[in-house]
């Protein structure tokens, strides 16, 4: 009977020293969200995914009408669409904005002239998982392929996004620009 009880707290003892070490030993990060899987609707309600643009460069930008630096990154991303549409660049304006901010959405486009494509739905767990971290704005550009080749978390300058875009245009030949930039 004693060499039962020693046993099996002999087991016991073993059993916390594996879980205390599965604990402390580093895990993988977490996989990085898809963002062709992501899902929001346009303004108008019907549904869209990032995957609609493949083949494209695109440039997702997530923000909210009461952003400060959104109400001026908006539009030179605007700006920059219309630019690099001929390249076959997609822009994609995706709002964090509750229901309440979705209403007021369309005024704020008009007030600020942005015409460029808008969703809906996005929150802050979205560019979270998206690998932006956890402010807005924030912009994530991917290459034809669908690789992200930037992160730019807060708000972009022009050159943040045109040095991107200018490198996957030549090939993406040459030192690339950094994968990560934080403007906060």
């Amino acid at each position: 009977m004693r060499r039962r009880t020693r046993f099996a707290a002999l087991a016991g003892f073993a059993l916390l020293i594996a879980a205390a070490w599965l604990n402390s030993a580093p895990r993988a990060a977490a996989k990085e969200e898809s963002p062709y899987r992501l899902v929001l609707k346009d303004l108008s309600g019907k549904k869209h995914t990032v995957s609609e643009f493949q083949g494209q460069v695109i440039v997702l930008n997530f923000w909210a009408t009461w952003c400060g630096p959104c109400k001026d990154e908006l539009p030179m991303l605007n700006e920059l669409a219309a630019k690099y549409a001929p390249k076959r660049v997609a822009f994609i304006a995706a709002s964090i904005d509750d229901k309440r901010g979705v209403k007021g959405i369309p005024e704020f486009l008009q007030q600020h002239g942005v015409t460029l494509t808008v969703w809906v739905g996005a929150t802050a767990e979205t560019v979270k998982r998206l690998g932006l971290g956890e402010i807005i704005p924030a912009t994530l550009i991917l290459d034809q392929n669908g690789k992200a080749v930037g992160r730019i978390m807060g708000e972009a300058r022009r050159d943040d996004i045109t040095s991107r875009l200018e490198w996957i245009a030549n090939g993406e030949q040459g030192e690339p620009p950094a994968a990560v930039v934080k403007r906060f």
